[in-house]
């Protein structure tokens, strides 16, 4: 191909969503639109040969991660109700287990050694047992509706909230510790980065939020 021209190009069942996903030798996409149907579909990074691609499925693809041999997404729910988290084979995009969620998860799971960690947007953040699904703990974290981002940092998982808010969660003993919780000032306008044991992220009235996952201890800067 010449400078600047694709190296190939593949069709999709739909719009895509989100960003795709590079797993091993294959390169996942998600594809639908919003509280409408949608599926994951798999291809070949070197010439964008179609590998697999799932039934089309009644919901949106909200999020998509991988791990190992398994590809997990969530489907969005509708009026509080059909929100699903599905567990697929990596090799041929088979369905290995799938289960009801309390409500809409927009960020990526979380996934640690065999646990499987995602939060909904109804303020449940929940704990599933990787090989099936089932849940081991969920933590009620906020009582509103609203969006809710989970990052490793400084040896536990942080759960950050829109409405500008964050807690630590201990992944080890399930403790809930929700005694802990850490306000930043802001409403939280995207999602985290992490660095070491800090946490980035962008905020309302212009700021830049860095927050230390270890001591909750919170720096803002502000473009004036």
């Amino acid at each position: 191909p010449q400078p600047g021209q694709p190296l190939w190009q593949a069709a999709l069942d739909g719009p895509g969503r989100g960003q795709p996903l590079l797993c091993g030798n294959k390169l996942l996409l998600a594809w639908g639109r919003r509280l409408a149907s949608g599926g994951v579909m798999a291809f070949d990074p070197v010439n964008g040969t179609r590998l697999w691609a799932t039934p089309p499925c009644s919901g949106s693809i909200e999020a998509l991660a991988c791990q190992e041999r398994r590809v997990y997404y969530a489907v969005a729910g509708f009026l509080g109700r059909g929100a699903r988290l599905a567990c697929l084979d990596l090799a041929d995009g088979r369905e290995l287990w799938s289960c009801e969620l309390s409500g809409t998860c927009f960020d990526p799971p979380l996934v640690e050694e065999n646990r499987l960690y995602l939060a909904c947007d109804d303020g449940l953040v929940h704990c599933l047992e990787i090989a099936h699904g089932s849940e081991v703990v969920h933590w009620p974290v906020q009582l509103v509706k609203g969006r809710l981002w989970l990052r490793r940092c400084a040896g536990q998982i942080v759960a950050i909230s829109e409405n500008g808010y964050a807690w630590p969660l201990d992944p080890l003993s399930g403790s809930r510790r929700l005694q802990t919780r850490w306000e930043l000032g802001a409403p939280v306008t995207g999602p985290p980065a992490v660095a070491g044991e800090m946490l980035y992220f962008g905020a309302g009235q212009g700021n830049l939020l860095a927050l230390n996952g270890r001591t909750g201890r919170c720096a803002r800067w502000h473009r004036e």
